[in-house]
């Protein structure tokens, strides 16, 4: 019966010490790494204003209805060739629109261009990377929007995935924030929109994180690896003094 609660008291710890390895892991302020299917390989960031610079894109389309716009994609990483020095490496901007997005009775030009930002971003947000303005206008500029149950697919690649971005669209005078999802290769994230305009990835800014480093919960993370060790240390120990009786 001793052997038996000895052995159920380092079982015990043992539980203890996996749950103390838990919470550090979840206290953990770095988010995990994106999965690739292969090897990425990117380009560096082409910033607004510098040499080389970011690439445009522009695609015309003759008037629409119903279903008749076809699936598209828009990309800002100009010819798809490898021998090309402008060619972006992934692309830094995608739109991506489904079967019937638009109904136009004129022709209108899809646009990609990266452009100043509109307006300062959201309190405790960073801009990273560049403005985007995706557009579809038609030949007397007047501005038209996806259909609402075919909304745009919007990818933007950021500087660097840490910290975690949110993509926000500025339209009407306000940045709006989207769900966003890493997109994996080159450091690119998606978003849905149900409206095109000014989008952007943002991070929160540096004032806004905890004190302690770089918004990292040193002191819960200390505690719990003490919990941890403790407990494991003390779980052999017990596991190994029922063994020897």
């Amino acid at each position: 019966m001793a052997r038996v609660r000895r052995w159920a008291a380092g079982v015990v710890l043992c539980a203890v010490a996996l749950a103390g390895l838990a919470v550090t892991w979840r206290l953990s302020a770095s988010p995990p790494p994106p999965l690739y299917d292969g090897v990425c390989l990117s380009a560096p960031y082409r910033l607004l204003g510098h040499n080389p610079a970011p690439l445009s894109a522009s695609q015309q389309y003759g008037p629409q209805s119903g279903n008749s716009f076809p699936t598209a994609e828009l990309t800002s990483n100009g010819a798809l060739t490898a021998d090309n020095p402008e060619y972006e490496n992934p692309a830094q901007a995608q739109l991506l629109l489904m079967n019937g997005a638009f109904v136009s009775t004129s022709p209108f030009t899809l646009s990609i261009t990266p452009v100043q930002a509109p307006a300062s971003p959201p309190a405790g947000q960073t801009i990273d990377g560049n403005v985007y303005r995706i557009v579809a206008t038609t030949s007397s500029g007047t501005s038209l929007q996806p259909q609402s149950q075919e909304p745009a697919t919007v990818l933007l690649r950021a500087t660097s995935s840490s910290p975690p971005k949110t993509m926000y669209r500025y339209s009407g005078g306000t940045w709006t924030a989207l769900k966003t999802f890493n997109a994996g290769c080159g450091d690119t994230f998606e978003a849905v929109s149900p409206s095109l305009g000014d989008f952007a990835l943002m991070a929160a800014s540096a004032t806004t994180a905890p004190s302690g480093g770089a918004g990292t919960p040193w002191v819960p993370i200390v505690i719990a690896i003490l919990i941890a060790a403790a407990g494991t240390i003390g779980g052999l120990v017990y596991l190994n003094r029922g063994g020897a009786r």
